[in-house]
């Protein structure tokens, strides 16, 4: 294949790779987020804001494994330094994703048992 195509293959990895770091980072920001302190309103939004952060993790991370497996076949040998760098960076960033989407799942599971708790509370008042 050509020049050009190895260009175009480091260029989509490397998007993939700044939104992944965007999603882990967003996520990040969300587990942050007392949620003792939350009100009844505010949980839907919050688990609405985890499930689409835990989906674009899920996806950009696929992309990301995709686009790399193309750019170590599209260059093979020819710069094997390059390629390590490549791999240590995905691996890198992909045990963080994986790290952040396992905490934003626990979250998810604890924000939904205490909007139950919140809605049945409310129901006795």
């Amino acid at each position: 294949m050509s020049g050009v195509n190895l260009k175009y293959i480091k260029g989509v990895r490397t998007r993939f790779f700044n939104a992944l770091e965007k999603e882990v980072c967003d996520g990040g920001k969300i587990l942050d987020v007392d949620i003792s302190a939350l009100s009844l309103e505010e949980y839907s939004y919050i688990r609405k804001q985890i499930n689409e952060c835990k989906g674009k993790i899920d996806v950009y991370n696929k992309k990301l494994s995709n686009q790399s497996e193309k750019l170590a076949e599209e260059q093979g040998d020819t710069d094997e330094e390059l390629t390590n760098k490549i791999f240590q960076e995905e691996s890198t960033l992909s045990e963080k994703a994986l790290s952040v989407s396992y905490k934003l799942n626990c979250i998810g599971e604890d924000l939904k048992e205490s909007e139950m708790f919140q809605q049945k509370k409310e129901k006795r008042r």
